[in-house]
């Protein structure tokens, strides 16, 4: 794996997790947008997804601490 795409608002095991490994250089961490309410912008993940197409992807479904859903069949 060389890239990972997240968001700022992934879980803290997650995020942390992941912003350690790419410190120590196995892959290359990037952050999605998000909207003003705090959703995920879809066409900046596109973009992300087609800049880096053999991307490992980590996004969470239902936000803990906000709320939020994310629309899982316009991410697939």
């Amino acid at each position: 794996v060389q890239h990972v795409i997240t968001s700022p608002v992934e879980h803290h095991a997650v995020s942390h997790t992941l912003e350690v490994l790419a410190r120590q250089g196995w892959f290359k961490l990037h952050h999605v947008t998000l909207d003003e309410k705090g959703h995920i912008n879809l066409d900046d993940l596109e973009t992300l997804l087609k800049e880096n197409p053999h991307a490992v992807v980590s996004l969470m479904h239902a936000n803990n601490e906000i709320g939020n859903l994310l629309d899982i069949e316009r991410v697939g």
